[in-house]
């Protein structure tokens, strides 16, 4: 979640030089600790102005405003505008200073938890417990109960005697990794993983066959083939990529793997000396060889080789081999290239080729590692198609076909 203070820290060295600050004694600074209403470590230090950096607590899915208050909170708070979310690095100190004490004693910061049940003097009594993640699987009631999100928050955060404190409020789809799990009601066009199994991970397509949404599968790197790695030809990082339960997993079956997207890298196989590009719907076209490399050189320039990626045998019958290239004087369709002289980028698409203007390059997710520069205009000539001005969904879908009557907002764009 966002955080919002009414004071912030300047610049990056401001806030470490918070952050470093030295914690003295509760004694040597009259700290007052108190608790109730709910809180938990509540420390205020009285007749003090303090300064509070501002959070950017952007793993966190659930929306302040829903998060369900105790009417004893709101109260203890003057009303929900004062109490604002922060950042606190450690258990011992918060980002919040007056000249140079800190304050301290704020408990867990974005720390799952989860009451486990313990019998004691023959009677069962429940421990708030700190957890890597929990879910509703984890709450049968007679063990285990209430997977939550605790928090930490300042009250009055511009005020002389503001509050360092915590607040736990239950997560809906669990959690994991200090941050609740996002609800999301559709998630196609994004990028998922489980909880269980964080370094696997998958697209949402759709399966225009069963009509269903479906999971595709992004190979792992194996052993011998360290660089097949089609996540890359499609995103820029892991940022967006949502962590899901194994339960919201298992309703989109597997109906394949992510092909390499075309344009991006030549495929071989290390039985085979053919080196392939790949077009749309993942056909291969036979470029040569090494050995007889003429097209690769005159396509893709001198350096064709630092595009070429050894793919698993496993994961080469993923594609469907074309016919042969026989064209010297045309590029692979989803081929991005940039003419001699020009700053122009165009990608060959249908036969023309189309300029990118505006956002459209970015919008789409292409990376400039894979245009073809120092085009020769006088051999490659192509007929204009429609400029690239927008994401446009037949460029950015990864795996599966397309909604019917899918609007490009409805693809839900990762940059």
């Amino acid at each position: 979640m966002q955080a919002v203070v009414k004071t912030k820290v300047k610049s990056k060295t401001a806030l470490l030089a918070v952050v470093a600050v030295v914690a003295v004694s509760a004694a040597a600074v009259g700290i007052s600790v108190f608790s109730g209403g709910g809180l938990f470590g509540v420390v205020s230090i009285p007749g003090a102005t303090y300064t509070c950096s501002e959070s950017n607590e952007t793993a966190n899915s659930v929306d302040p405003a829903t998060i369900p208050y105790y009417s004893s909170f709101v109260t203890y708070n003057g009303g929900l505008d004062n109490v604002k979310y922060f950042d606190i690095t450690r258990k011992s100190a918060a980002t919040c200073q007056k000249n140079s004490y800190p304050y301290s004693k704020a408990m867990y910061e974005d720390t799952c938890l989860i009451d486990v049940a313990a019998v004691v003097s023959g009677k069962t009594t429940w421990k708030s417990t700190k957890v890597n993640d929990c879910s509703k699987a984890d709450e049968d009631g007679i063990t285990k109960r209430n997977c939550r999100l605790q928090e930490g928050f300042v009250k009055n955060a511009s005020s002389t005697s503001p509050a360092v404190s915590n607040w736990t409020y239950r997560c809906p789809n669990g959690c994991n990794s200090g941050a609740c799990m996002p609800v999301i009601d559709n998630l196609y066009g994004k990028v998922i993983k489980s909880a269980s199994f964080p370094d696997q991970l998958y697209y949402v397509g759709y399966d225009a066959n069963n009509k269903i949404y479906a999971r595709y599968v992004f190979p792992r790197a194996l052993p011998f083939y360290p660089d097949y790695n089609t996540f890359d030809s499609w995103y820029f990082n892991q940022d967006d990529v949502l962590t899901v339960t194994d339960e919201e997993l298992i309703k989109y079956p597997i109906r394949g793997n992510v092909m390499y997207r075309p344009g991006t890298k030549l495929l071989k196989i290390s039985t085979d000396p053919k080196i392939f590009a790949v077009e749309p719907g993942g056909v291969l076209r036979n470029m040569g060889t090494a050995d007889s490399s003429g097209y690769l050189v005159g396509i893709y320039g001198l350096n064709w080789n630092d595009r070429v990626v050894i793919a698993p045998d496993s994961f080469f019958s993923n594609y469907v081999v074309g016919p042969d290239w026989t064209a010297a004087d045309k590029h692979p369709e989803g081929t991005l290239i940039q003419y001699s002289g020009s700053g122009d980028i165009y990608l060959i698409q249908n036969g023309q080729k189309r300029k990118f203007i505006g956002t459209g390059f970015a919008d789409n997710r292409y990376k400039d590692e894979y245009i073809v520069k120092d085009v020769e205009p006088l051999i490659f000539v192509y007929p204009n198609g429609p400029d690239i001005s927008a994401g446009e969904k037949e460029l950015i879908n990864v795996a599966g076909s397309l909604l019917p009557n899918l609007k490009i907002q409805e693809l839900r764009l990762q940059n």
